[in-house]
This record gives C-alpha cells, structure tokens and sequence, in this order.
C-alpha cells in the first residue's frame, strides 16, 4: 500500500510465494490495502502479521518480499469492508467502477490477482 506521509509506509509486496513449504502457492496481489491503516501500521511495524490468502499462515511483508514471523504473533485477515471499498473505486475494461467486491473479484481480468480471495477467504463469497 502506498500510504501518504502521515502513515508509515508499507511496501506491497507482489507476486510472491508463500514462505511456508506445505503452502507454497505464489500470490499475485497480497493486498495490503485490504487492512485498515492502523492494521498497516502494525504490520509495517512487524506488531501484526498478515495472513497468506492460500494457507492463511501468518506473514510479513519485508520489503517487496514475505517472509514468515519469528517467535508467536497475532496474525489478522484482511478486513472485507476495507477490500469492498477499494473495489469500487478500481475501473473494469469498459472504463466503469465494479459495484462491489464481488464484481471485481468475478472479473475474469482480475482472476490470477485475486485467486486465492475468491473462495472460502470470506465465508460470505464462493465464486467459482
């Protein structure tokens, strides 16, 4: 996420395996920007891991890298109102902002980024 001044920046890391050798499954997009600023902060600050959308193991962003916490550390998933809001300002292809999370997640164009989000991440949404 590229956060203003005001917020410690957090680089997002992309198209990155997970760290974890049972997982190992790349992700295109982490999305940090799914994590409320003060979760960015934490996270920034190694104070809060994030999750890897595949196996849901506990990572942190170092640099454009991931890499897999030392010791215990409370791990969070991304916050699905903070996904729905950056969904609706992202332009599909005819130039229009998706409706809703599940619109920008149901676009075949988005399909490789946002894989591992489409099923069972939330137990709300199930999309083929």
């Amino acid at each position: 996420m590229r956060l203003t001044s005001e917020y410690t920046r957090v680089a997002a890391p992309h198209d990155e395996v997970c760290p974890y050798i049972q997982c190992g499954k790349n992700v295109k997009d982490w999305f940090i920007e799914w994590y409320s600023k003060e979760d960015q902060i934490e996270i920034g600050h190694k104070n809060l891991a994030m999750d890897c959308p595949w196996c849901r193991r506990a990572v942190f962003p170092h640099g454009l890298r991931v890499i897999t916490p030392v010791g215990k550390v409370v791990k969070k998933a991304r916050d699905i109102q903070k996904a729905e809001e950056y969904a609706k300002i992202q332009i599909d292809t005819n130039g229009v902002h998706y409706p809703d999370l599940i619109s920008f997640l149901s676009d075949p164009v988005n399909d490789e980024k946002v894989a591992p989000y489409k099923r069972g991440y939330w137990s709300n949404i199930n999309i083929p």
